[in-house]
């Protein structure tokens, strides 16, 4: 009985994060070009590669031959610290365009780890996940999304099994207006 009891209750708490298994669920319908451009970290769980970050921005752009060219930068420690980028290219899924194989210039990944799992019908905002659901971006066309938008987002995710909890604000007030 004690080890049935032990199993449910381990059950439950890890079921949320496999609950689409390894990859999370992507939004249905994906548009890569209207997906380029610049995006604005609202919120995230602020992946080790982040830790002091502040005005934290990626820009898409379509490559000749299909691929993504994406660079990521913000200021370490305050909106005046020292500018970080990160250039990379990605890959969308054959079977899945709004999963993508995204290689920062470290190993190449051969399988999907960034998932487009929400985004509005307008494309003014997204939710970005990797796989297992172990790390999260809300990213907005704009600094800041209102707070009723924010709430959507986090109950949607909730129900997802997503662990809201962990995501943190990414400041972006007093940001230089182009970092790049």
């Amino acid at each position: 009985m004690k080890n049935y009891l032990a199993t449910l209750a381990l059950t439950s708490l890890v079921s949320p994060v496999f609950a689409d298994g390894l990859n999370p669920r992507t939004v249905p319908s994906f548009d890569l070009e209207r997906y380029m451009g610049r995006w604005y970290e609202v919120e995230s769980t602020q992946h080790m590669r982040q830790s002091d970050c502040a005005c934290t921005t990626t820009t898409y752009s379509l490559n000749s031959d299909e691929s993504v060219r994406l660079i990521n930068t913000c200021r370490r420690g305050s909106p005046d610290g020292v500018l970080a980028r990160a250039e990379g290219n990605a890959v969308t899924s054959l079977t899945n365009p709004a999963a993508l194989s995204v290689n920062l210039g470290g190993f190449p990944f051969f399988f999907p780890n960034y998932f487009v799992a929400m985004i509005d019908e307008d494309y003014s905002y997204a939710v970005v996940s990797a796989p297992l659901k172990s790390a999260l971006w809300i990213l907005s066309r704009e600094r800041t999304l209102d707070s009723e938008t924010l709430t959507k987002i986090r109950t949607e995710l909730k129900n997802r099994g997503y662990d809201v909890g962990k995501l943190r604000p990414t400041l972006q007030v007093g940001c230089p207006e182009e970092q790049e």
